[in-house]
C-alpha cells in the first residue's frame, strides 16, 4: 500500500512538471506529420515451365497467401453464346479433378479458405486465399479447379434458373438497362463488348459449349498467375512449377476486338410503364486502356461523377433536390471504353435533370475547372492510390491488370506523380475531346409520359426493357390493317362468339401450381371463382405462403399469413377490373385505350393501356386470333417490375375456349398453372367477402 501510494506521488510531481514545461492550446490544430516517400512494392516476374507467366509480390506482416489467376477471354469472345464465360467461371468450384461442389466447399471451408471466380469481358480471373499453413491444399483446389474441371451438369442446371433470374431482375434496375443501352449505342448492336445474356442464350447453352469454351481458352501461356502475400520467391515459383505442370501449352484464338460502329446521335428511350422516376444519363465514346489521354480522361469523368466532390452531387443534389446518388464513371475496358454519368430523378423534373447534366457536361468542356477542384480530385485519388498499398492484393491487381492491358509496368510507379502534373486545361481538353455533350447520347429509362419532355433534344428512338427497338427501322414490325376494335372481335369470335361470351356468367377454375423461387419449386394449388358483375375469390397455397383476396363488386380484400387488408386506390381499380369475366374480351369496355401496334412473327401486337397509365402488350396468334402472351407491369418490392404471362393448351369448356397452361414469369419469381375450368356454375355472393 506504501509503495503505491509513493509510485502515485511520484506520478503526479513528473505530470505538474511537465505542464509547467509547456502548457498545451487544446484550441490550436495539430500540424501534420511530414510527409513520407512512398516506394512502389517491389515485385518479381518469371516465366513457369509451361509459360505462364508469374508475379510474386511478397508481404510477410500476416501469415496469409493468396493467388490471382487471369486469363483472357471473357464475354467478348461468346460470339453467339452469350453467357458462357460466366457459367464457366460459376462453375469452376463446382467440381473438379475427383471433388464435387460438396467436397470443394468443404475442404475449403474447414481451413476457412476462399476461392472464387469472375468473367469480364475481357478476361476471367480466379481468387484464391488461406492461411499460410493451408497452402498446399489451396494449391491443389485452384490446380484442379484450372485443369480439371468437370462442368457437372447437375450444377449446370442449378444455376441456370439463377442466371434466368438475374436476368430479369435486371430489367427492373434502371442503371443497369442504361448500361446495356449505352453499350448497344456505342459499340453497335453486333459488337463483342454490347454482347448481353438473354432468356434465350441462356436457356440454349449446353454443357458442350462450356467445354468448348474452356478448350479453347484455358492455355497457361496466355495466362498469368499472381501470388501474394507470405511466400518467397524461390520457394513458391518451384511449387507452381509442381502443382501446374501437366497444364500443357496451346495456341489461342487471336483476340480481334473491332471497331465500334456508334449508332446515330439522338434520344435513346426505354419505357418501363408505371415508373414514377427517370433515369437520365448521357454516354460518350472513350479510349483503350493503354491510351495515353486515359488518366486525365479518368479525373475529367471524376469531376463530374466522383461522389460528394463531384458537380453533378453539387447541382442535381446539393442546389436542387433533384436526386438522391448522381454517379458517372469512365469503364476500365482492355479495348475501347465508355465515359456514362446519370441520376434517377422524379418525372417532373426530367428535363430539367437533362439541362443540368448536359450544362456541367459543356463547362467541364469549355472552362478549366479551378485549381482548388481539381486539386480536391487529384489529392483523393493519390490518397487512395498510396493508401491501397496496404493491400498487397491491390499490388497484385494494378500488376497483372498492366501486363494484360499491355502497359509498361514501370509506369505504376509514376502514377501519382502523372496525376499531381495534370493541369485544369489538360483536363478540359480531355473532357472536350471525350466528353462534350455535342457528341453525348441521352439515354432514359422511363415511363412513356415523360417522352414529350425529352423529344426536343433530338430524334428520339424506342426501346423496350428487352432492348429490342420499339421505333425507327430497327423495330421488327410489320403494318396490319386492323383496328384495335377489328383485333378484339377476332378474338371474341375465336374463343366463342359475343352470344358464348355474354352468356357466360361465371368462371371456376382451378390449378395445380408450381411456383418456383431462387431455384425451389414448391408444388400448391390457385382457386379462381369470378362471376358477373366484378365479383371474384382467389386463394393460392403452395405451403409456405398462402394468400386470398376477395372482390364483392365495389370493395376488395386481401389476405397474406393470416392478416386481412382492404384494399384502397390503384390496387383497388385493378382488382375490380380483374374480377371481370373473360375480361380480355372486353378490354375497350373497361376503359383500356388499345392501339395495335403491328404483326412480329406470328404474333399481333397490341398495346392496352388502363386509365391509370399502366400498360399492356398482347401477342395473337396472327392465325388463331388466340391471346398467347401478355407483357406487363406490376408493383415490386423496388417499383414497377415486367411480368409475362404465356397461354397455350386452348381447351373448350362449356362454350368457350380457355387456356389450360398459364405460366407467369417475374424477375422474382415463376409460376406455372395447369387448369380445369367450370362455367356458369352457382356461386354463392358470401364468397366474395371475407369471413369476419
Amino acid at each position: 500500500m506504501k509503495k503505491t501510494v509513493f509510485y502515485l506521488f511520484l506520478f503526479i510531481l513528473s505530470s505538474i512538471a511537465m505542464n509547467a514545461q509547456e502548457k498545451i492550446d487544446i484550441n490550436q490544430r495539430p500540424s501534420p506529420l511530414e510527409a513520407k516517400e512512398l516506394a512502389f512494392p517491389k515485385h518479381i516476374e518469371q516465366k513457369l515451365e509451361n509459360g505462364i507467366k508469374v508475379f510474386v509480390i511478397e508481404d510477410k506482416e500476416q501469415p496469409i497467401v493468396a493467388f490471382s489467376v487471369l486469363i483472357p477471354g471473357g464475354s467478348s469472345v461468346e460470339g453467339d453464346k452469350a453467357g458462357v464465360s460466366d457459367f464457366v467461371a460459376a462453375l469452376l468450384s463446382k467440381g473438379a479433378g475427383k471433388r464435387d461442389a460438396l467436397a470443394i466447399a468443404n475442404a475449403l471451408d474447414g481451413v476457412g479458405a476462399s476461392i472464387s471466380a469472375n468473367a469480364t469481358a475481357d478476361n476471367i480471373s480466379i481468387y484464391a486465399t488461406a492461411l499460410k499453413k493451408h497452402q498446399d491444399l489451396l494449391l491443389e483446389l485452384l490446380s484442379d479447379m484450372i485443369i480439371n474441371p468437370t462442368f457437372p451438369k447437375d450444377e449446370f442446371e442449378k444455376l441456370k434458373p439463377m442466371f434466368l433470374a438475374s436476368i430479369k431482375l435486371d430489367k427492373t434496375k434502371p442503371s443497369t438497362v442504361a448500361n446495356n443501352m449505352a453499350k448497344k449505342i456505342l459499340y453497335g448492336d453486333d459488337h463483342p463488348y454490347s454482347s448481353m445474356k438473354t432468356e434465350e442464350s441462356i436457356k440454349n447453352l449446353t454443357i458442350d459449349d462450356l467445354k468448348e469454351y474452356y478448350n479453347k481458352w484455358f492455355k497457361p501461356n496466355a495466362a498469368t498467375i499472381a501470388a501474394i502475400g507470405d511466400v518467397q520467391a524461390i520457394d513458391i515459383i518451384q511449387t507452381l512449377n509442381s502443382s501446374l505442370k501437366v497444364w500443357k501449352e496451346g495456341k489461342t484464338p487471336e483476340i480481334k476486338i473491332p471497331k465500334a460502329e456508334p449508332q446515330p446521335l439522338g434520344v435513346y428511350f426505354v419505357h418501363r410503364p408505371g415508373s414514377v422516376q427517370s433515369l437520365v444519363s448521357f454516354t460518350s465514346i472513350g479510349i483503350p486502356l493503354n491510351h495515353n489521354d486515359y488518366e486525365v480522361l479518368e479525373v475529367a469523368g471524376n469531376i463530374i461523377g466522383s461522389g460528394f466532390a463531384g458537380r453533378l452531387f453539387r447541382t442535381l443534389r446539393e442546389t436542387y433536390s433533384y436526386t438522391y446518388s448522381p454517379w458517372g464513371y469512365l469503364t476500365n475496358a482492355k479495348y475501347i471504353n465508355r465515359f456514362i454519368c446519370g441520376a434517377e430523378v422524379r418525372n417532373s423534373v426530367t428535363d430539367s435533370s437533362v439541362d443540368l447534366m448536359k450544362e456541367q457536361l459543356r463547362l467541364l468542356a469549355s472552362v478549366p475547372p479551378t485549381d482548388a477542384e481539381l486539386g480536391r480530385i487529384i489529392k483523393f485519388k493519390v490518397g487512395q492510390y498510396y493508401l491501397n498499398f496496404e493491400n498487397s492484393n491491390f499490388i497484385a491487381n494494378l500488376i497483372q491488370g498492366a501486363d494484360f492491358n499491355g502497359k509498361n509496368i514501370e509506369l505504376l510507379k509514376d502514377y501519382p506523380k502523372r496525376l499531381q502534373a495534370f493541369s485544369s486545361f489538360d483536363v478540359m481538353n480531355a473532357a472536350n475531346k471525350y466528353m462534350n455533350p455535342k457528341n453525348a447520347y441521352l439515354i432514359v429509362v422511363g415511363s412513356p409520359e415523360v417522352l414529350p419532355l425529352v423529344e426536343k433534344y433530338g430524334k428520339v428512338y424506342e426501346y423496350d426493357l428487352d432492348l429490342n427497338p420499339l421505333s425507327g427501322e430497327k423495330a421488327k414490325m410489320e403494318k396490319v390493317s386492323l383496328s384495335a376494335k377489328d383485333l378484339i372481335k377476332k378474338y371474341r369470335n375465336a374463343i366463342g362468339g359475343d352470344k358464348a361470351i355474354e352468356s357466360t356468367k361465371s368462371i371456376i377454375s382451378e390449378a395445380k401450381v408450381e411456383f418456383e423461387i431462387q431455384g425451389q419449386i414448391f408444388p400448391g394449388t390457385l382457386i379462381q371463382k369470378t362471376k358477373a358483375p366484378n365479383k371474384q375469390f382467389i386463394s393460392l397455397d403452395i405451403g409456405v405462403m398462402k394468400q386470398k383476396t376477395w372482390v364483392d363488386g365495389t370493395n376488395a380484400w386481401g389476405e397474406v399469413s393470416g392478416a386481412v387488408s382492404q384494399l384502397e386506390g390503384k390496387e383497388l381499380k385493378k382488382a375490380l377490373k380483374s374480377a371481370t369475366v373473360l375480361s380480355e374480351a372486353k378490354l375497350l369496355d373497361l376503359g383500356y385505350t388499345c392501339e395495335v401496334l403491328g404483326k412480329q412473327g406470328n404474333s399481333i401486337l397490341m398495346k392496352a393501356k388502363s386509365e391509370d397509365g399502366l400498360e399492356s402488350t398482347y401477342y395473337f396468334n396472327d392465325k388463331t386470333f388466340l391471346i398467347e402472351k401478355i407483357e406487363k407491369l406490376e408493383d415490386g418490392p423496388q417499383g414497377p417490375m415486367p411480368v409475362t404471362e404465356t397461354y397455350s393448351d386452348y381447351t373448350k369448356f362449356d362454350k368457350i375456349l380457355l387456356p389450360k397452361i398459364i405460366k407467369n414469369e417475374s424477375p422474382y419469381f415463376n409460376m406455372s398453372l395447369e387448369n380445369s375450368y367450370k362455367l356458369n356454375e352457382d356461386i354463392e355472393d358470401s364468397e366474395f367477402t371475407p369471413d369476419k
